[in-house]
């Protein structure tokens, strides 16, 4: 991962990476996603979450027409604890579900 990272040079802060995990699931009607990075240091993983909300905040202002991104922007939180950052999506179901079944039926007109 951390090898990857630094072909990006916006990507440059996640090289600080050790390790990451990846979850999925269903709560109720909302559907989740969590991403926790190992950082090597507490102070590399304030970093990677400050580059990550500036992202977030550069792909808001940029992209601010963009409902379905904003949506997901704004379902986005980071945060950093000791070492370790988590980025977490949360959704309700039913608006995943709708926007998939649009995608098929827009791929299935073509």
């Amino acid at each position: 991962f951390a090898d990857n990272a630094a072909q990006l040079p916006q990507a440059r802060v996640f090289k600080n990476a050790e390790a990451g995990q990846v979850i999925v699931g269903e709560v109720g009607t909302r559907v989740f996603l969590t991403i926790n990075l190992r950082a090597r240091s507490a102070e590399a993983a304030a970093q990677m979450q400050q580059v990550t909300q500036g992202l977030l905040a550069l792909g808001a202002l940029n992209q601010s027409d963009n409902q379905d991104l904003m949506t997901l922007i704004q379902a986005t939180k980071v945060t950093a604890n000791d070492a370790v950052v988590t980025l977490t999506v949360d959704l309700p179901a039913p608006t995943i579900v709708q926007k998939i079944q649009d995608k098929l039926r827009q791929e299935s007109s073509r």
